[in-house]
């Protein structure tokens, strides 16, 4: 047997092992082992006497025994040599091979940990020798090893300015100055500059990693408001760049003249956010999302913006010919109008025909889905971010403004207050008590969206039946709200009133978490018909990468970066265009 096979001997189960058993000895032995529920390689080792269960006084066991035993005079029962001895061979065989399996990994352990002794070994060497050299040297002709000149990089990086000078202080000659750190960083790190775009890069990445599809995101994050002259461009930042169709203007701010800047300072806005684009390629295998752009903003953009910008990513990637299966966001209201504008969710573009192209994505949708609202052709897909989603449903329950009501029943946090220390399954309990079913309907669609959108475990059959069971609720409960206003108007004023948006809301979650659902859902269902139909790889049902989580991912670790002698976790534009500099992507 190979070392492969080695290596999955611990993992025989079930028919597979039953087959290996069958095959070294007969039938009669498999039949024993299953009568003990006995599946696997590791239980067959186990167990401490194969053959006492025959003395149990048990009519299943009665034909069993009667094959495998021979029945003394008196009247006790000894199971059959020939079946004895194949089971022990069986055994001897297993314990074989489970040594050979333990003593191969433990070969490749010490292999691996031989390697990894000898690249410490190495470059404590390689520091030692560096710093001895140096010391023999000029301070003003230290040289550095690649080797050395990567760890003071990472040093840098990581542990922040302050902490860097300081062992450069107490270390001559093992850490280069920050002029010269800094020009080798610009040597194999990517620059990133405010509003590019970094497609090259981008398609470098993906055909590196062999990836044809991509799933896109964008948000934003509050940074500290300053201006700062970037001597490499020749420009200042911090000033909110003009945005042509959502695409933001590339150096916009270069003057020599100290009163154009004055004026620039009275008359332009200045970035109060700052606006990323991540791309996470669809691989078999995890592969780190991509800093595609970033620039500043002021919160002021519009719904048009976002989709101009959205469909310019789409075309430049198409270009280069990368499929972008779709966009993600949190549950703003402009992205949110943008979605359902480009995916025709009772909304509609003027005067733009987004599906009048080679490229766009088609299903045949039956005609018996009367309760499928998307249309059959949509050029790209829409999914709002499971985490925001999820958050919004929350905090709409702990709200003190709204009143949640289904039926005569009121969706209370006190129901969980009142039993959360108490019990384990808050499901459970409250479905017992009459009171809470509200609550307990609330709380289910907020795990029904969990599980459809965020857990990575969920099957996809299981992910599309909750994400239609909460969009079924979802329905039936915002129409018995319309119903039950449009009475309620009625006997009050003896009008026939349609109840306001507004009104609504009052008593039910907000509506872009309503439409958030439904666009998912349908999302969803129309991502896995394209599957099914090899129009995209079976990797785009990992759904749980559709979403901005990347974005976030990508803010909190520019936030962790700052080093240990600062207490400031934000930064200015200028500053996170450098730090995400530390990423390879």
């Amino acid at each position: 047997m190979n070392n492969s096979g080695l290596i999955e001997i611990g993992k025989v189960k079930s028919n597979n092992f039953f087959n290996f058993i069958e095959e070294l000895t007969s039938s009669i032995e498999v039949e024993i082992l299953k009568a003990q529920g006995i599946n696997n390689a590791l239980s067959l080792l186990r167990a401490q006497d194969l053959y006492s269960f025959f003395k149990v006084d048990c009519k299943k066991i009665e034909d069993l025994r009667n094959r495998a035993c021979l029945q003394l005079t008196n009247g006790a029962y000894m199971i059959r040599p020939a079946i004895k001895d194949n089971l022990d061979y069986c055994i001897a065989v297993l314990k074989s091979k489970l040594n050979e399996q333990l003593l191969y990994k433990s070969d490749n352990h010490n292999q691996d940990l031989n390697v990894t002794n000898k690249e410490l070994t190495y470059f404590t060497n390689t520091f030692i020798s560096n710093l001895t050299d140096n010391m023999n040297r000029s301070k003003y002709r230290f040289q550095y090893n690649p080797n050395i000149r990567r760890f003071a990089s990472a040093v840098y990086k990581l542990g922040g300015r302050n902490v860097y000078q300081l062992l450069q202080l107490n270390l001559p000659g093992a850490f280069p100055s920050i002029p010269t750190l800094e020009s080798y960083n610009n040597e194999f790190c990517t620059r990133i500059e405010e509003g590019e775009f970094r497609f090259n890069e981008l398609i470098n990445h993906t055909n590196k990693i062999n990836c044809s599809y991509v799933y896109a995101s964008e948000d934003c994050s509050g940074i500290i408001t300053k201006i700062c002259y970037d001597a490499d461009t020749n420009s200042f930042i911090g000033f909110c760049p003009e945005l042509n169709y959502g695409i933001p203007s590339i150096r916009q701010y270069q003057t020599d003249d100290f009163l154009e800047l004055e004026t620039w300072f009275d008359t332009v806005k200045k970035s109060t956010s700052v606006n990323i684009h991540t791309v996470q390629p669809i691989t078999r295998e995890s592969s780190p999302p991509f800093l595609l752009s970033s620039f500043g903003a002021d919160n002021q953009f519009t719904s048009i913006s976002v989709l101009c910008r959205w469909l310019y990513i789409y075309e430049q990637c198409y270009s280069k010919s990368l499929g972008v299966v779709g966009f993600s966001s949190d549950t703003d209201p402009r992205f949110m109008k943008a979605m359902r504008l480009a995916t025709g969710y009772f909304s509609q573009l003027p005067n733009v025909n987004l599906l009048n192209r080679n490229d766009v994505f088609e299903i045949e949708i039956p005609n018996s889905w009367t309760w499928y609202y998307m249309r059959s052709k949509q050029l790209f897909f829409y999914c709002q971010d499971g985490i925001h989603l999820a958050t919004k449903l929350r905090n709409r329950l702990l709200s003190k403004t709204a009143s949640l009501e289904m039926g005569t029943y009121h969706v209370s946090v006190k129901d969980l207050q009142n039993i959360i220390d108490n019990y384990s399954n808050i499901l459970d309990m409250l479905n017992e008590n009459k009171n809470s079913y509200a609550t307990h309907c609330y709380l289910t669609i907020l795990r029904y969206v969990t599980l459809s959108y965020i857990d990575k475990t969920t099957n996809i059959l299981t992910r599309l039946f909750y994400a239609w069971s909460t969009v079924f609720i979802s329905r039936f409960w915002l129409t018995w709200l319309k119903y039950k206003l449009m009475i309620n108007t009625k006997q009050k004023y003896g009008l026939n009133l349609i109840p306001t948006l507004k009104k609504i809301e009052h008593h039910f979650m907000t509506f872009p978490a309503f439409y958030s659902i439904e666009i998912n859902a349908h999302m969803l269902t129309y991502i896995l018909l394209l599957v099914l139909n090899k129009k995209l790889p079976i990797e785009s049902l990992n759904i749980f990468l559709f979403s901005s989580q990347p974005c976030e991912n990508m803010f909190r670790s520019v936030r962790s970066l700052t080093g240990p002698f600062s207490t400031m976790t934000n930064f200015t534009i200028q500053q996170f265009w450098r730090k995400p500099e530390k990423y390879p992507y």
